[in-house]
């Protein structure tokens, strides 16, 4: 870090910068879970983009749509403003209780969103949170693979693995796929040296 008293900057150490939907909303007074407005959190990320140069990506939990079409449309209005990738989920809050989608069914969505896009000749980096380590779901490391392979398979550009925290766990799931996964930092998670060994990129603690 720079020092203050002698007027020199801090250097430059990120290269991109991802919103918080959970950060964003509680900025709003809501709680996470899509309880702001697309036109709210689209506000908020043009006053993001105007204020620096780096590449922007966007929380944008579960897409703020029921169809393929509406969500593809937001990330259309997102691109649009500048945003260069998008962070969705694959799992949904109903009635307050957070949920996993079906696979293939969340796979099918995506795999529209995605030519939705193309046809739209948007390009922007598609990056799935997998909610399974989340969710404590029974089999975490081998329900989270066979999504991964669908995902893949489906256009998505990379995953998100919010409390997955064992190396075995880690490596498994880096082995398993050619998409970068994201690791949140949790409590007993592997360094950063050795997640870096292990393939795995460093998320921050927000969902």
């Amino acid at each position: 870090m720079g020092c203050c008293k002698c007027g020199n900057r801090p250097k430059q150490r990120f290269s991109a910068i991802g919103t918080s939907s959970a950060a964003i909303a509680r900025n709003l007074g809501k709680e996470d879970g899509e309880n702001i407005s697309f036109e709210s959190l689209s506000s908020i990320v043009d006053i993001i983009r105007k204020s620096t140069t780096l590449p922007l990506t966007v929380d944008i939990e579960t897409g703020y749509g029921h169809t393929p079409e509406a969500i593809a449309g937001n990330i259309i209005k997102l691109a649009n403003l500048g945003v260069v990738g998008i962070n969705i989920e694959d799992s949904i809050v109903v009635k307050g209780e957070r949920q996993l989608c079906d696979q293939v069914i969340f796979a099918n969505k995506l795999e529209e969103i995605r030519k939705q896009l193309s046809d739209a000749n948007i390009e922007v980096f598609i990056n799935v949170r997998g909610d399974t380590y989340l969710l404590n779901v029974t089999h975490p490391l081998e329900e989270s693979i066979n999504r991964i392979s669908k995902y893949q398979q489906s256009g998505a550009d990379g995953i998100f693995l919010p409390c997955i925290n064992t190396s075995s766990d880690i490596q498994s799931v880096v082995a398993s796929t050619t998409l970068p996964i994201n690791v949140m930092c949790v409590p007993n998670l592997p360094t950063f040296s050795e997640l870096k060994n292990l393939g795995a990129v460093i998320s921050d603690t927000h969902l």
